[in-house]
């Protein structure tokens, strides 16, 4: 639920530009971007679902992993328990880096969908990061979940390196500006 309400959030922020130098969202292109009307209303709601959902539950999230190693904290463990429970003992904060990893994930398609190129950069720059860390501190309880979670890490890294060979090249200068 939080990575889907963190993605609607973007969504005002995926546009894709026209040759007469405008731009439409991608989910809705009769939506003109940075023009007033049903885009800055889009932009507003989804200020308003960051600030009042996804900033709190973030924040939250990452109170009650810290409050919990302290001794008035102890009782508070089944409160956090979905971000502790999956973990070994000695990285009971792993819940956070996960999260985090998947609301940076949910930013990528707000990336500028002209540089298909520099999506996929972001994406692999991201799982590469959390692929490293994964490897060294080797989170999860079962070692089998941390072989699966390295090798899923590893194949869509691969997988996405694979396709950016596929993608047409972003020859337009335009489209770094």
């Amino acid at each position: 639920l939080f990575i889907g309400v963190a993605a609607i959030t973007v969504v005002p922020l995926q546009c894709y530009r026209h040759p007469n130098g405008l731009a439409s969202m991608t989910q809705y292109p009769q939506v003109l971007c940075w023009s007033f009307g049903d885009h800055t209303i889009l932009l507003i709601l989804a200020i308003l679902i960051a600030v009042m959902f996804v900033i709190p539950f973030i924040a939250w999230c990452l109170h009650g992993t810290y409050v919990v190693i302290t001794p008035t904290g102890l009782g508070k463990i089944a409160r956090y328990r979905f971000l502790l429970f999956r973990f070994r003992a000695d990285v009971w904060w792993w819940g956070d880096v996960y999260l985090l990893r998947q609301l940076i994930l949910a930013f990528a398609p707000s990336l500028p969908a002209e540089s298909p190129q520099g999506q996929s950069i972001y994406v692999v720059i991201t799982l590469v990061m959390y692929g490293f860390a994964q490897a060294k501190f080797w989170p999860w309880k079962a070692p089998e979940f941390n072989l699966l979670d390295m090798f899923t890490t590893a194949g869509l890294v691969v997988v996405i390196i694979a396709t950016m060979a596929l993608m047409p090249s972003t020859s337009d200068s335009r489209v770094y500006e």
